[in-house]
């Protein structure tokens, strides 16, 4: 039987991914492997994804340890195949005797997820523990040495005066930004960038608060749960349509702006591991019970770390709830290449003039912003209005929509 050495690398995984944390390894070196079996965990800005072996064999070298990155392109580990014609030509690792241990990089901690966690548990700061593992790595050992007392100090000769005793200080935790965290860290600083143009209502919502009331208990007995999300949705699906600027993706290489022909409407969605957009297709094609039930299998598809690429690639404009975490009124970022965002707040009653009276009514706060070099002030201002006016006046868009 042929055997050959194969070398696996890290290939592009992801919409445009660079690098990606490996988290665990699950076939240690020196056990075989079939073809397909997962080998390895990474984590990238979106998912936990498991990579399996190109081939039946045994895993030789892991080439990067647990807790640390690999960039596009690296190799991860190599695997002895069998049954395969070719060999690929590769210089064997170093044996550990041999090779000379450097320095971790200056301001960066090596250490596996759990030691991590159990150094946070300690208190200890891991900056300041010396790691024995290969590369200056940190061992649950050196945590727990760190946290024995010193001992030997010398004593004092005299008597002194009493100290007051004094408060520990609160240790700080430095954290590396890794998946979710960085990605969003990175788009964040892009949007920046973008010239901002943003403008704010408060919105009588009583009619909306009716007439989902009345469009939960239908949906209940069709099985869907209905909260606001799917509503706001529907709202700004609407409003798009008839102002097709903010439906738009702009391109800074080449100046042009595309006015897409379907709404790909991303949620805003916050999760344990950090924020992602997770995008509902073509949502002008669905019902509002079809928005709900694809807007509820987005949030846990981003929960449980599943989206997949066409869930999480680009949209044409972005809706945040801030309301469903509490929030009232913030400013969203536009996220480039789309032009648009809105922002929907936690309603709450205020009191307003109507017919010269002075009443108690619920009002939505509602944020717009868009990007300045594609949109205008007039153009956000009538696409702003018309949401105002979708949502005071919801009736006929959502009751023939469900």
């Amino acid at each position: 039987m042929s055997v050959a050495e194969i070398e696996f690398r890290l290939a592009d995984i992801g919409e445009g991914l660079t690098e990606a944390d490996v988290v665990e390894w699950l076939v240690p070196v020196g056990e075989r492997v079939e073809e397909h079996q997962p080998v390895v965990t990474v984590e990238t800005d979106k998912a936990l994804v498991e990579l399996p072996a190109p081939a039946t064999g045994v895993i030789t070298w892991h080439a990067v340890e647990a807790g640390t990155s690999a960039a596009v392109g690296d190799v991860l580990f190599k695997i002895e195949a069998e049954g395969v014609t070719h060999t690929t030509h590769t210089t064997p690792p170093t044996p550990a005797a041999e090779q000379a241990t450097p320095a971790p990089p200056r301001g960066r901690v090596l250490a596996a997820p759990a030691t991590r966690k159990l150094a946070y548990e300690l208190g200890i700061d891991l900056t300041t523990v010396q790691g024995s593992g290969p590369h200056g790595r940190i061992t649950k050992h050196d945590v727990r040495a760190a946290q024995e007392p010193a001992s030997g100090a010398p004593g004092g000769g005299g008597a002194t005066e009493p100290v007051r005793p004094r408060a520990p200080r609160g240790e700080d935790r430095t954290t590396v930004l890794s998946g979710v965290k960085r990605s969003m860290a990175r788009a964040m600083t892009r949007a920046w960038r973008v010239p901002h143009v943003s403008e704010f209502r408060e919105v009588d919502a009583a009619r909306l608060l009716a007439v989902q009331k009345t469009l939960r208990a239908d949906a209940e007995r069709a099985g869907v749960r209905l909260a606001f999300a799917p509503i706001f949705a529907m709202v700004t699906v609407a409003a798009l349509r008839e102002h097709p600027i903010m439906n738009a993706v702009y391109d800074e290489g080449t100046e042009t702006v595309t006015e897409r022909g379907s709404v790909d409407l991303g949620i805003a969605a916050a999760t344990p591991d950090g924020l992602v957009v997770p995008v509902v297709r073509a949502a002008e094609q669905l019902t509002l019970l079809e928005l709900a039930r694809e807007i509820d299998a987005l949030a846990e598809a981003a929960r449980t770390r599943r989206l997949t690429r066409e869930q999480t690639g680009p949209g044409s404009f972005t809706l945040t709830n801030t309301g469903a975490y509490g929030g009232w009124l913030g400013v969203p970022i536009v996220r480039a290449p789309e032009v648009g965002i809105a922002g929907f707040g936690r309603t709450r009653e205020s009191a307003v003039v109507v017919d010269g009276e002075i009443v108690a009514r619920p009002l939505l706060p509602l944020s717009v912003s868009a990007d300045h070099r594609v949109v205008e002030g007039a153009e956000l201002s009538a696409f702003i209005s018309t949401l105002e006016r979708l949502i005071a006046e919801p009736s006929r868009l959502l009751l023939g929509a469900v």
